[in-house]
């Protein structure tokens, strides 16, 4: 159930700045960056993928990572990473690039 409420409550966040997301998308839209929101700073910035990717230890969470990545990019949303560096998670959700309804959530967890 937490899990369920942790998700609702960055769905919300998304909802509510997400004509800001997609501004920011829009201004990096050709170097397919991803969206990285950090939990404690409250801030939603926009990351090359590839540097974000490689400050990421353990190879099984980069391998997950390049799925969420890939697919978000297929499916022709916007990868949004969220980091959580006190639970030491990192959440993925992908939002559609015209609607705020549109949210699919993965998770896993990694070490910094």
């Amino acid at each position: 159930m937490k899990r369920k409420n942790e998700d609702a409550k960055y769905r919300k966040v998304f909802k509510e700045f997400f004509d800001d997301i997609i501004a920011l998308h829009k201004q990096f839209e050709n170097e397919k960056r991803i969206l990285l929101y950090d939990v404690a700073d409250k801030e939603i910035i926009s990351c090359k993928y590839k540097e974000f990717k490689s400050v990421l230890l353990e190879e099984e969470s980069q391998i997950l990572l390049e799925n969420e990545y890939q697919k978000s990019l297929l499916a022709n949303k916007i990868l949004i990473v969220v980091s959580d560096s006190v639970r030491q998670i990192i959440k993925t959700f992908s939002i559609g690039k015209t609607s705020q309804h549109q949210v699919d959530v993965a998770e896993f967890k990694t070490i910094y």
